[in-house]
């Protein structure tokens, strides 16, 4: 975990999504030699979701994660002028964990989405183990004109959760 922070903190990143984390329970762990606090929530120590944010954030705000499964912590972060910005970190299913598992987190997401306040801004941090092909023709403006390979099996699911949503889906960003 402290090769993790020293590299978040090399490319200067608050806040990062951590995903197979295999933390036991769910806690904060301070690392504070290279200032991230880690929020983990893990059952089992099999999959496991995390954030990883900057101390002096967590102490400024006084931020606390929800865990909602070992696949899913929320997180409202206070921003000026008394809004919020939401932070979803969620760590998704595999093909091979079976139909009934993936449609269950699918749910959960939507819910957690849908019971978001409107006002608040919205950022979802996912591993979603998706591929979604790259037909920008039909899901415009979801997805973009670069995208790689077949849409497998898992892969509507997101494109549904997005267009539903309105959300727009993108690579990795620092």
């Amino acid at each position: 975990m402290a090769l993790v922070c020293k590299e978040l903190a090399r490319f200067s990143t608050d806040i990062a999504s951590l995903s197979e984390t295999r933390l036991s329970g769910e806690g904060r762990i301070d690392k504070l030699g290279v200032g991230y606090s880690i929020f983990s929530a893990s059952e089992r120590r099999i999959h496991g979701v995390g954030l990883a944010i900057k101390t002096s954030l967590v102490r400024k705000h006084n931020l606390l994660s929800k865990r909602i499964s070992e696949r899913l912590m929320k997180r409202r972060v206070p921003l000026p002028k008394n809004n919020f910005l939401a932070l979803l970190s969620a760590y998704a299913p595999t093909l091979d964990s079976g139909v009934t598992v993936q449609e269950d987190f699918y749910q959960q997401i939507n819910e957690i989405i849908s019971s978001n306040p409107s006002r608040d801004k919205g950022i979802i941090l996912v591993d979603f183990n998706a591929r979604i092909g790259r037909d920008s023709t039909t899901w415009n403006p979801f997805i973009g004109k670069r995208g790689y390979g077949k849409c497998k099996e898992n892969g509507p699911h997101l494109l549904n959760l997005c267009a539903e949503h309105e959300l727009l889906i993108t690579k990795i960003i620092f």
